[in-house]
């Protein structure tokens, strides 16, 4: 099924090997499908897939690093340490496919390209060419990409499903994550073409040709036309691969959510088409939503619960040193309102009065300790991960306000000593917020931008949306205790955000933006 030279791969080839990966039900099995496709379509010689079974991949100064759990793959059979670490190596800090020649005797050419699943690095694709057989060409590295992304598609699947895959029900769910299309656009005839599922995903009659672009983007959701046309723009400028999720609205009014994956054939430099595969994620974005806020609602109880039981505790422990003061006062005033007031058993009772306050003042104490950093974990984190992870959390909520989301993580992964839990709540607290702020907005997109960075010894992360913005005046009080601007707001979140942020040697801020919104700061010292 390999190319001939100069000739771009079969569209349907790539579509039958892309739905192959799509129908694993493990990660060896997704893991030695990627390897024999990408070994059929490209012609090469020699290739190797390696899987993260949890986490990122990450490489340490001798390879893979100790300890993480590797689904591999080998054709010929070998071991990693024959793979070049310096190809490998420089996948991993890019985040991008490299095509070298091997310096030693042999004629070879290496192709290594990454199995990204949004920023998060799955895994590694190694394919190696004899040049006396045949040649690296783009239109192999473009191919082995397309089933690089349907791969990490795939592992997200199995991530999500794992604790349901009862055969029957995840052979189901595999099929119908994997029906896919493919499509070719040529940016300069802003023509697109593409096999029948493309046309019937879209809701075009196969029969009528080439799909012009106005009548392509005109199936595109008005909230996400912004979105899609600037990434778009950027990709044919960059000659980038495509990699976006956005809705579309089609003639019968029904909204279905689609992905889109392509990398730039090369083939023909003067002219090169965009080619890659979309997929229908409606139904799985559908079960994303309904599982998110089943989480939110049972972290919701959960808190509310926990409310309760601090809140009879504190009724309990401190009702009853109370009492006894009440007990105590009483006493103290019959003794020195009797007609030869005795001074000495009114001074017992007022000693009894303190004894029994310093001793509440200790339980309070112990309470406070029980909620504070003291009795949490403390490990080092990428700060970029406790964001993600917030963002990720909130992505049904983001996307039921068509709230769209900007994000710029520092490529170095800062890391910062903390409790994760903690501060995930802080960047949850920070985030709803800044939704809550947009909820009114009805003349502009809404926008939510992250971005993290360092500054010397600091961890910054900003949280901006363009929203309502900020009340007048010193910007200050929003962190203190029962202020609030929200109707029916209780004060009590940023204030909680506040004490977590500076427990960890931090610092929160908020300022206005200048046009529309707010941002806000949170600066923690970088983790040794």
């Amino acid at each position: 099924m390999s190319e001939t030279e100069g000739q771009p791969l079969a569209l349907q080839t790539i579509a039958k090997a892309g739905q192959i990966i799509a129908a694993q039900i493990g990660f060896d099995g997704v893991a030695t499908a990627l390897l024999n496709a990408s070994l059929d379509l490209s012609g090469a010689a020699r290739g190797a897939v390696v899987l993260a079974a949890k986490g990122d991949l990450r490489l340490s100064e001798n390879g893979f690093e100790p300890g993480l759990p590797l689904v591999s793959k080998l054709k010929p059979e070998g071991t990693l340490t024959d793979l070049p670490s310096q190809v490998m190596r420089a996948v991993v800090e890019t985040r991008a496919p490299h095509m070298r020649a091997l310096q030693s005797e042999s004629s070879a050419t290496v192709l290594c390209t990454p199995v990204l699943s949004g920023n998060a690095l799955r895994g590694l694709l190694y394919l190696e060419f004899d040049s006396s057989r045949r040649e690296a060409t783009s239109a192999a590295a473009a191919a082995v990409t397309l089933l690089a992304s349907q791969a990490a598609l795939t592992l997200d699947a199995l991530a999500e499903f794992g604790s349901q895959r009862e055969e029957p029900v995840w052979r189901s769910r595999s099929r119908s994550t994997g029906s896919i299309a493919t499509f070719r656009w040529n940016p300069a005839t802003r023509l697109a073409t593409g096999s029948p599922e493309y046309y019937e995903m879209l809701g075009f009659d196969p029969e009528g040709g080439p799909i012009d672009f106005v009548s392509m983007t005109s199936r595109v959701h008005p909230a996400d036309y912004p979105t899609a046309q600037a990434v778009v723009d950027d990709i044919v400028r960059r000659r980038a691969p495509l990699r976006m999720e956005f809705r579309i609205i089609l003639p019968s009014g029904d909204v279905r959510q689609l992905l889109w994956s392509g990398q730039f054939d090369l083939t023909n430099p003067v002219s090169p088409e965009l080619v890659g595969v979309v997929m229908d994620v409606t139904e799985l974005r559908a079960a994303d939503d309904l599982l998110r806020a089943a989480q939110e609602d049972a972290d919701r109880q959960l808190r509310l619960a926990w409310l309760g039981e601090m809140a009879g505790s504190i009724i309990h422990e401190v009702n009853q040193p109370l009492g006894a003061i009440i007990s105590s006062a009483d006493a103290a005033a019959r003794w020195l309102e009797r007609e030869r007031p005795d001074v000495e058993a009114a001074i017992k009772s007022i000693q009894r009065i303190r004894e029994i306050a310093h001793r509440a003042g200790r339980t309070v104490a112990d309470m406070r300790a029980l909620t504070s950093k003291s009795s949490t974990e403390i490990v080092d984190r990428s700060m970029n991960s406790i964001l993600g992870e917030a963002l990720q959390m909130s992505s049904a909520v983001l996307g039921r306000s068509d709230i769209r989301t900007d994000t710029a993580f520092d490529p170095n992964r800062p890391v910062v000593s903390v409790n994760p839990a903690q501060l995930l709540q802080v960047m949850l607290n920070l985030i709803h917020n800044a939704v809550d702020s947009m909820r009114e907005v009805r003349d502009r997109q809404r926008i939510l931008s992250t971005r993290t960075r360092t500054d010397g010894g600091l961890v910054i992360v900003e949280i901006a949306d363009n929203g309502v913005g900020l009340p007048g005046g010193d910007t200050g009080r929003l962190f203190n205790p029962l202020y609030t601007t929200k109707a029916g707001g209780m004060g009590l979140g940023l204030s909680i955000c506040r004490r977590v942020v500076h427990a960890y040697g931090g610092t929160i801020a908020a300022r206005p933006n200048a046009e529309f919104g707010a941002t806000f700061v949170v600066s923690l010292p970088r983790a040794e």
